[in-house]
């Protein structure tokens, strides 16, 4: 992670916590850049029936290479485009650069070879920077699925309502795919994330079933956090759950994201909401954003 503090993620090159300066430094502005980020991969990733997994990584690919770079060095959609290409490559998926970048930037036939041949270079030159920037370090784990088979578990053993551990596990889902539009995924690993947003969730929505499914995240491997750096990650997801004035379908944290959005809207007006900013037409004038809104 990047030790300038003019950096949208600055920590001291000592910090392995939560500490103050990291928070404070999750701008808004920063969110804005990552919704966008997440909105043009995740269209990308639906177009060419991808796996989640791909779009999973290409934000973490996202976030690593700002963490470094910033936000102003490449182009947002061609930095979004790239991300998913290399994603894509990971996960062995076959498809056409040209494809990509005609989704991307809404090219078609009638488009000057020229122009599409620019792109794909555009794209082939940030792929090398990508590289770069996170070591040639390709592969990202992550640990949804295993937390989802540890609750559907508990239901085939009659110990958790059928009901309710769909409940929770959509929640889980929802909240671990989001919570991607944070750059969380540079601080903690993604067993710790995963195992944070489940405890969050079942505190906050069903504290009565604690006892049952605690040992999910009682165990060594689950990578429980402590109770301050639990705390920091579950103040990081509630700003960015509020930022996008998500449900979740637990009636306590939707109420703690309406109350904390409307709070901020209080305090900040248009500002404090992010998806006016990331579909405003000075933002959103190419066409995956546009797609986007109207599904």
């Amino acid at each position: 992670m990047s030790s300038n503090p003019s950096s949208p993620l600055y920590s001291s090159p000592a910090s392995t916590s939560f500490a103050p300066p990291y928070l404070l430094s999750f701008t808004s502005r920063y969110v804005r850049f990552s919704q966008a980020a997440f909105v043009i991969s995740d269209f990308l990733v639906r177009k060419l029936r991808l796996a989640e997994s791909a779009l999973l990584t290409s934000l973490c690919y996202w976030h690593e290479f700002v963490a470094v770079n910033g936000m102003r060095k490449v182009n947002e959609v061609v930095l979004a485009t790239t991300c998913v290409f290399l994603a894509a490559k990971v996960e062995h998926a076959h498809f056409r650069l040209v494809k990509l970048v005609e989704l991307a930037f809404d090219l078609d036939e009638s488009t000057p070879q020229k122009e599409v041949e620019q792109w794909c270079r555009a794209v082939l030159d940030v792929e090398l920077v990508l590289c770069d920037t996170i070591n040639f370090d390709f592969v990202r784990i992550f640990p949804l699925a295993d937390t989802l088979s540890s609750l559907k578990a508990l239901a085939n053993a009659g110990k958790l309502d059928e009901k309710v551990q769909q409940e929770i596990s959509t929640a889980v889902r929802r909240a671990f795919l989001f919570s991607f539009v944070a750059p969380l995924c540079t601080k903690v690993s993604m067993q710790r994330l995963c195992t944070s947003i489940l405890y969050l969730i079942v505190t906050m929505g069903h504290r009565e079933l604690v006892p049952v499914v605690q040992p999910i995240w009682s165990v060594p491997e689950a990578q429980l956090p402590d109770e301050t750096e639990l705390e920091g990650i579950t103040v990081v997801l509630m700003d960015v759950f509020a930022y996008l004035h998500k449900k979740f379908g637990v009636p306590a944290l939707d109420e703690a994201n309406v109350a904390r959005y409307k709070r901020r809207r209080s305090q900040h007006g248009n500002e404090a909401g992010v998806m006016s900013f990331v579909f405003s037409s000075a933002s959103a004038d190419f066409t995956p954003l546009m797609k986007m809104t109207e599904q």
